[in-house]
Protein backbone atom coordinates (compact mmCIF):
# COMPACT_ATOMS: atom_id res chain seq x y z
CA UNK A 1 0.00 0.00 0.00
CA UNK A 2 0.93 3.56 -1.38
CA UNK A 3 1.23 5.72 1.75
CA UNK A 4 0.24 9.29 0.84
CA UNK A 5 2.40 12.21 1.87
CA UNK A 6 1.31 15.14 3.55
CA UNK A 7 0.97 17.44 -0.08
CA UNK A 8 -1.86 15.05 -1.31
CA UNK A 9 -3.83 15.11 2.03
CA UNK A 10 -4.13 18.78 2.28
CA UNK A 11 -5.15 18.93 -0.96
CA UNK A 12 -7.67 16.56 -0.60
CA UNK A 13 -9.23 18.10 2.22
CA UNK A 14 -8.83 21.12 0.74
CA UNK A 15 -10.49 20.79 -2.79
CA UNK A 16 -13.99 20.36 -2.01
CA UNK A 17 -13.80 24.22 0.36
CA UNK A 18 -12.35 25.39 -2.79
CA UNK A 19 -14.94 23.87 -5.29
CA UNK A 20 -17.68 25.33 -2.71
CA UNK A 21 -16.11 28.68 -3.01
CA UNK A 22 -15.93 28.77 -6.59
CA UNK A 23 -19.70 27.38 -6.96
CA UNK A 24 -20.91 29.89 -4.55
CA UNK A 25 -19.02 32.73 -6.96
CA UNK A 26 -20.34 31.36 -9.62
CA UNK A 27 -23.77 31.55 -8.43
CA UNK A 28 -23.29 34.77 -6.65
CA UNK A 29 -22.10 36.49 -9.86
CA UNK A 30 -25.53 35.51 -11.64
CA UNK A 31 -27.41 36.96 -8.67
CA UNK A 32 -26.11 40.13 -9.50
CA UNK A 33 -28.63 42.05 -11.56
CA UNK A 34 -27.24 43.86 -14.49
CA UNK A 35 -25.93 47.49 -14.40
CA UNK A 36 -28.28 50.40 -14.98
CA UNK A 37 -28.41 52.07 -17.62
CA UNK A 38 -27.21 55.69 -16.88
CA UNK A 39 -30.23 58.65 -18.04
CA UNK A 40 -29.34 60.06 -21.08
CA UNK A 41 -29.15 64.10 -20.31
CA UNK A 42 -32.60 64.90 -21.96
CA UNK A 43 -33.88 62.62 -19.99
CA UNK A 44 -32.20 64.12 -16.65
CA UNK A 45 -33.31 67.66 -17.48
CA UNK A 46 -36.44 66.27 -17.83
CA UNK A 47 -36.76 64.75 -14.80
CA UNK A 48 -35.56 68.27 -13.70
CA UNK A 49 -38.34 69.62 -15.31
CA UNK A 50 -41.08 67.55 -14.42
CA UNK A 51 -40.11 67.80 -11.00
CA UNK A 52 -40.52 71.40 -10.70
CA UNK A 53 -43.87 71.03 -12.39
CA UNK A 54 -45.00 68.75 -9.96
CA UNK A 55 -43.85 70.86 -6.90
CA UNK A 56 -45.58 73.79 -8.29
CA UNK A 57 -48.84 72.28 -9.01
CA UNK A 58 -49.24 70.41 -5.55
CA UNK A 59 -48.50 73.90 -3.97
CA UNK A 60 -51.21 75.61 -6.42
CA UNK A 61 -53.67 72.57 -5.52
CA UNK A 62 -52.85 72.76 -1.69
CA UNK A 63 -53.51 76.69 -1.66
CA UNK A 64 -56.75 75.69 -3.04
CA UNK A 65 -57.20 73.29 0.08
CA UNK A 66 -56.22 75.82 2.27
CA UNK A 67 -58.62 78.54 0.64
CA UNK A 68 -61.70 76.10 0.86
CA UNK A 69 -60.78 75.30 4.87
CA UNK A 70 -60.19 78.82 5.74
CA UNK A 71 -64.05 79.19 3.53
CA UNK A 72 -65.30 76.93 6.09
CA UNK A 73 -63.33 78.03 9.01
CA UNK A 74 -62.23 74.58 9.64
CA UNK A 75 -58.77 75.57 11.58
CA UNK A 76 -58.04 71.58 12.39
CA UNK A 77 -57.72 71.03 8.51
CA UNK A 78 -56.04 74.39 7.71
CA UNK A 79 -53.43 73.70 10.33
CA UNK A 80 -52.51 70.10 9.05
CA UNK A 81 -52.69 71.91 5.59
CA UNK A 82 -50.35 74.68 6.03
CA UNK A 83 -48.12 72.42 7.33
CA UNK A 84 -47.83 70.12 4.66
CA UNK A 85 -47.67 73.58 2.26
CA UNK A 86 -44.41 74.94 4.01
CA UNK A 87 -42.95 71.31 3.54
CA UNK A 88 -43.82 71.60 -0.24
CA UNK A 89 -42.18 74.85 0.02
CA UNK A 90 -39.19 73.39 1.47
CA UNK A 91 -38.94 70.57 -1.03
CA UNK A 92 -39.54 72.80 -4.12
CA UNK A 93 -36.91 75.03 -2.86
CA UNK A 94 -34.54 72.21 -2.88
CA UNK A 95 -35.65 70.87 -6.22
CA UNK A 96 -34.69 74.63 -7.63
CA UNK A 97 -31.44 74.26 -6.23
CA UNK A 98 -30.55 70.49 -7.02
CA UNK A 99 -31.81 71.01 -10.82
CA UNK A 100 -29.66 74.17 -11.18
CA UNK A 101 -26.90 72.09 -9.59
CA UNK A 102 -27.75 69.08 -12.24
CA UNK A 103 -28.06 71.70 -15.13
CA UNK A 104 -24.41 72.95 -14.12
CA UNK A 105 -22.91 69.63 -13.59
CA UNK A 106 -23.93 68.54 -17.17
CA UNK A 107 -22.56 71.63 -18.83
CA UNK A 108 -19.00 70.54 -17.17
CA UNK A 109 -19.38 66.66 -17.99
CA UNK A 110 -19.18 65.65 -14.74
CA UNK A 111 -21.35 62.63 -15.06
CA UNK A 112 -20.70 61.76 -10.87
CA UNK A 113 -22.39 64.87 -9.86
CA UNK A 114 -25.04 64.98 -12.43
CA UNK A 115 -25.88 61.45 -11.57
CA UNK A 116 -25.99 62.58 -7.79
CA UNK A 117 -28.30 65.51 -8.50
CA UNK A 118 -30.05 63.09 -10.77
CA UNK A 119 -30.92 60.47 -7.86
CA UNK A 120 -31.86 63.50 -4.95
CA UNK A 121 -34.10 64.65 -7.86
CA UNK A 122 -35.58 61.39 -8.32
CA UNK A 123 -36.21 61.12 -4.15
CA UNK A 124 -37.25 64.35 -4.31
CA UNK A 125 -40.40 63.84 -6.49
CA UNK A 126 -41.22 60.92 -4.49
CA UNK A 127 -41.75 62.98 -1.52
CA UNK A 128 -43.68 65.74 -3.26
CA UNK A 129 -45.93 63.33 -4.35
CA UNK A 130 -46.53 61.63 -1.08
CA UNK A 131 -46.76 64.95 0.49
CA UNK A 132 -49.57 65.85 -2.49
CA UNK A 133 -50.97 62.84 -0.92
CA UNK A 134 -50.48 63.25 2.27
CA UNK A 135 -52.14 66.92 2.24
CA UNK A 136 -55.42 64.98 0.30
CA UNK A 137 -55.78 62.98 3.76
CA UNK A 138 -55.92 66.09 6.07
CA UNK A 139 -59.39 65.97 8.14
CA UNK A 140 -60.44 68.72 9.81
CA UNK A 141 -63.38 69.38 12.05
CA UNK A 142 -66.78 67.66 10.26
CA UNK A 143 -65.13 64.42 11.37
CA UNK A 144 -65.66 65.30 14.80
CA UNK A 145 -69.03 66.83 14.47
CA UNK A 146 -71.70 64.17 14.45
CA UNK A 147 -74.65 66.18 13.87
CA UNK A 148 -77.72 67.27 16.48
CA UNK A 149 -78.00 64.99 18.93
CA UNK A 150 -81.64 63.74 19.94
CA UNK A 151 -81.82 61.38 22.75
CA UNK A 152 -85.29 59.39 23.39
CA UNK A 153 -86.00 57.81 26.85
CA UNK A 154 -88.59 54.84 26.84
CA UNK A 155 -89.72 54.15 30.54
CA UNK A 156 -91.48 50.53 31.30
CA UNK A 157 -94.95 51.44 33.61
CA UNK A 158 -94.64 48.61 34.81
CA UNK A 159 -91.62 48.67 36.72
CA UNK A 160 -92.23 52.27 38.16
CA UNK A 161 -92.36 52.33 42.10
CA UNK A 162 -95.69 52.66 43.58
CA UNK A 163 -94.73 56.04 45.23
CA UNK A 164 -95.22 59.50 43.15
CA UNK A 165 -91.29 60.34 43.11
CA UNK A 166 -93.01 63.84 42.95
CA UNK A 167 -94.50 64.09 46.54
CA UNK A 168 -91.90 64.55 48.87
CA UNK A 169 -94.53 64.03 51.89
CA UNK A 170 -93.72 60.58 51.89
CA UNK A 171 -90.62 60.34 51.74
CA UNK A 172 -89.79 59.50 55.70
CA UNK A 173 -87.10 61.00 57.03
CA UNK A 174 -84.52 58.86 59.83
CA UNK A 175 -86.05 57.06 62.69
CA UNK A 176 -82.46 58.21 64.49
CA UNK A 177 -80.43 61.13 64.32
CA UNK A 178 -77.43 60.78 61.82
CA UNK A 179 -73.89 61.14 64.34
CA UNK A 180 -70.80 60.93 61.68
CA UNK A 181 -67.96 58.04 63.01
CA UNK A 182 -65.37 59.28 65.57
CA UNK A 183 -63.05 59.73 62.88
CA UNK A 184 -64.70 62.14 60.74
CA UNK A 185 -63.54 65.88 60.78
CA UNK A 186 -66.28 66.89 62.50
CA UNK A 187 -65.60 65.89 65.95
Amino acid sequence: MKRLTPKPIATLFAAPFLLAAFVSGVLRAQDEPPAERLPTTAEQLALAEGVLSSAEQATTAVQRMIEQSRSERDLIRMSCLNDKLSQLGANASAAEGRSDALRSALEAGDTTRASHEYTVLSVLQQKIDLLRQEAGQCIGQDVFETGDTRVTVEVDGTRLPAVDPQRYDLIQAYPYAFFPPPTSPAD
